[in-house]
């Protein structure tokens, strides 16, 4: 569970009584297999769930040159096949979920890796390596913060685009998503003289599974300029700074120290707490 609490908001943002508003215990969560789910089935199937937070990708139209993708294609069903998948199976976009749950992992690991790994080659014009055409993106991702969806992280590199969002109900991911695309497209075809096509038509998001997740997504966002070898001022990225991580352990820290300690010295021991890494928290 995430709570968000008082900071200073990016310009771009709703003003901070807006902002606050919606930032509650419940609304910031990670992803639970018990509760309901909606999965929209297009060329990927998409996952939403009421207030998890989404690691969602977007690419520009010619980040991945026909090739790479057919041969990555080529790997995914033979890698399945190899994993006794029935080819009509093992062709189907979302075939990985018929394995057991240890194979899925090694799979979504092996091929999202090899996915990102082409992406940050920067195939493609990379207009949005121009740091004016960058923030057309990063101002509409700020635009609606605090109202329509929680931002809490993103990175925007050369030819694609990674966030962290948490969104209110199971419907809205999908619809802004298209919102922030259209958008940004015009604006971006507009500044070039040109028109047609901008983005990929489907983008991929992954529902977040837990708080080490959560804070090794946060770690490669940050990262991800590194890995691709760009210089400063040929990405943007930013990390909201106002998150507080509360797990179980956390809440136990909390309850046994007010009954001990005065309120200014709980503050502080709830803000070291509260910062300890995943590895000393647990997940």
């Amino acid at each position: 569970m995430l709570r968000c609490v008082g900071g200073s908001s990016p310009p771009s943002s709703l003003g901070e009584r807006e902002l606050l508003s919606i930032m509650t215990p419940d609304l910031l969560r990670f992803f639970e297999p018990k509760d309901d789910t909606t999965v929209v089935e297009r060329h990927l199937p998409h996952w939403q769930q009421e207030g998890a937070v989404s690691f969602i990708t977007w690419r520009t139209h010619d980040s991945m040159p026909e090739h790479i993708v057919k041969a990555w294609q080529s790997e995914r069903i033979e890698w399945l096949i190899a994993h006794h998948l029935p080819i009509d199976q093992a062709s189907q976009p979302d075939a990985h979920r018929l394995l057991p749950i240890d194979l899925q992992r090694e799979f979504l690991r092996l091929f999202q890796n090899r996915w990102m790994t082409a992406l940050d080659k920067c195939h493609g014009e990379c207009v949005l390596r121009n740091p004016q055409l960058a923030s057309m993106v990063s101002k509409s991702l700020h635009h609606f913060d605090g109202q329509r969806y929680l931002l809490t992280d993103y990175i925007i590199m050369p030819n694609h685009v990674h966030l962290l969002v948490a969104f209110p109900d199971n419907e809205s991911m999908l619809t802004q998503c298209e919102s922030w695309k259209r958008f940004t497209a015009n604006q971006i075809n507009q500044s070039l003289h040109r028109s047609g096509r901008f983005w990929q038509q489907d983008g991929f998001d992954h529902l977040v599974r837990s708080e080490s997740q959560f804070r090794f997504l946060r770690e490669y966002l940050r990262d991800n300029p590194h890995y691709a070898n760009l210089i400063v001022g040929e990405f943007l990225h930013y990390s909201r700074k106002e998150i507080v991580v509360i797990t179980l352990r956390v809440m136990t820290h909390c309850i046994l120290l007010s009954l001990m300690l005065p309120r200014h010295r709980l503050f502080t021991c709830l803000w070291k707490v509260s910062s300890t890494p995943p590895s000393s928290l647990g997940e």
